[in-house]
């Protein structure tokens, strides 16, 4: 998955999402694609 196609995915949902894809984006796979999401939802 590439890290553009999160940035969007991001954009949609939060603003924030942006962000937290810049700075998770080095570490996204598996997992950490999950908990980055579920931070995401949760902190909105």
């Amino acid at each position: 998955m590439s890290s553009s196609l999160l940035l969007n995915l991001a954009k949609q949902t939060e603003p924030v999402g942006e962000v937290v894809s810049v700075k998770c984006g080095a570490t996204f796979e598996g997992v950490n694609l999950k908990q980055a999401f579920i931070r995401l939802r949760y902190s909105a």
